[in-house]
């Protein structure tokens, strides 16, 4: 991917008319500002709060799906007596 955008922007320079000076240089700083994203990205996954809050969103996620998977039992509880209650009056009836 980054050798792509590179690569666009080399042409976009060379179709342009820039000096091969002024390639150099915006090669130079996109390299740059890649390494910084990449730096800070590296910073936001190694801080402690943000592992923290990782852990939090894990842990609520599994809470939500148990209750989730009660609820459906439930339902399916439900759904079954329903039926054989329904099947008891069809036999009676």
């Amino acid at each position: 991917m980054r050798r792509a955008a590179a690569l666009l922007l080399v042409l976009a320079f060379a179709a342009a008319g820039c000096s091969r000076h002024d390639e150099a240089q915006v090669k130079h700083d996109a390299r740059a500002a890649v390494g910084d994203i990449k730096a800070e990205a590296h910073k936001v996954a190694t801080d402690p709060d943000m592992r923290k809050a990782g852990a939090e969103v894990k842990k609520t996620a599994a809470e939500a799906a148990q209750a989730i998977k009660h609820t459906a039992q439930e339902a399916k509880d439900a759904a079954h007596s329903g039926a054989v209650k329904a099947r008891r009056k069809a036999d009676e009836g």
